[in-house]
């Protein structure tokens, strides 16, 4: 919490220096006022959504579902919270953001495109690590074998069979 006070505090003097400088009181003629702008604008939107993508984890992963977010449903949740947000402050400080969304959307839907298997098996890890069907210490039936799942996480299972032997 402190560290989250000491970064508001930050911006809010970034913020005063750059209406300082701006007003020529402080290196006039120069592009100090813009680069302490950006910088402060940059701070806020990482203070923001840090604070944001902690509440959704907080009421919509652990207590709603009752289980710890994993780390990629962490990275997914910032990078959205973080593109809303940068998305808003900059039609706040008066940018033309459609032609940024299309070059965005055009070079998502290339790199999707790219990456199609590699997403799939991505988001079938994350399917399966929120559904709460299985679990360590449950037996399935993987290719005519018994297996007992020993551990999981989103990228993996790894089960022992009957042998002892162990298969990922």
């Amino acid at each position: 919490m402190t560290r989250a006070i000491v970064l508001v505090i930050t911006i809010l003097a970034l913020w005063g220096l750059a209406a300082w400088s701006e007003s020529g009181a402080l290196y006039s003629g120069s592009n100090l006022p813009a680069y302490l702008r950006l910088a402060s604008a940059i701070l806020g939107i990482l203070v923001t959504s840090g604070l944001i993508s902690s509440a959704i984890l907080e009421f919509a992963i652990r207590r709603s579902f009752k289980a710890e977010p994993v780390g990629a449903q962490r990275v997914i949740v910032f990078v959205a919270v973080t593109l809303l947000v940068s998305v808003v402050t900059m039609k706040i400080l008066g940018y033309d953001i459609t032609t940024i969304l299309t070059t965005s959307a055009l070079l998502t839907a290339i790199v999707g495109f790219a990456l199609q298997p590699t997403l799939g098996g991505l988001f079938s890890g994350i399917a399966l690590q929120l559904d709460s069907h299985l679990k360590p210490g449950d037996g399935i039936r993987y290719q005519g074998n018994d297996v007992k799942i020993e551990s999981m996480n989103w990228r993996s299972v790894v089960g022992r069979r009957r042998d002892d032997t162990l298969r990922e």
